[in-house]
């Protein structure tokens, strides 16, 4: 697609008139004749207005193996953002996960603690979260407690952007 043709289909879905452009561009009407029809190509700074004023990048109005408005640069580059933040998002949600599933293990395991030393010594704290101190699982909790806080940050920074 040329550019001309490029400018007539904005300039038509944006409802504008050729006087219309031109006066927001700064030109004659005629002008904005001749590009549509290919008869002259606007200048440099011409092209960067008409950018601005379609919210268009100028290479969709410059490049002609563009040819309809999914294949503009700025498109692409919103995917790419969309699936950044999707692939964040299931990050976030596997650390939840993995995060929960840790304390609950850790949890589970002070209590299988708390009867190994019953039968081995004969006694036992009444709390089986008294353990916790006395064994390495403090840093399983810890660590555990790290995992789950930083997924619940990552999901709340994906959802505010």
């Amino acid at each position: 697609m040329t550019f001309g043709e490029k400018l007539l289909k904005l300039r038509k879905s944006k409802r504008i008139s050729q006087e219309q452009l031109a006066c927001q561009i700064g030109v004659s009407r005629q002008a904005i004749s001749k590009w549509e029809t290919g008869m002259a190509i606007p200048d440099t700074e011409n092209v960067l207005r008409i950018g601005q004023v379609f919210n268009v990048p100028t290479e969709y109005l410059l490049n002609d193996d563009i040819e309809n408005e999914q294949d503009i640069p700025i498109v692409n580059e919103t995917y790419s953002v969309l699936h950044k933040c999707f692939k964040i998002k299931v990050i976030s949600i596997i650390l939840i996960f993995i995060g929960s599933l840790g304390i609950i293990i850790s949890l589970l395991l002070t209590s299988f603690i708390q009867r190994n030393e019953m039968s081995v010594f004969g006694s036992m704290y009444t709390n089986a979260l008294f353990y916790l101190g006395d064994s390495p699982l403090i840093f399983l909790i810890l660590f555990s407690v790290f995992i789950l806080l930083l997924g619940f940050v990552l999901l709340y920074k994906s959802k505010h952007k």
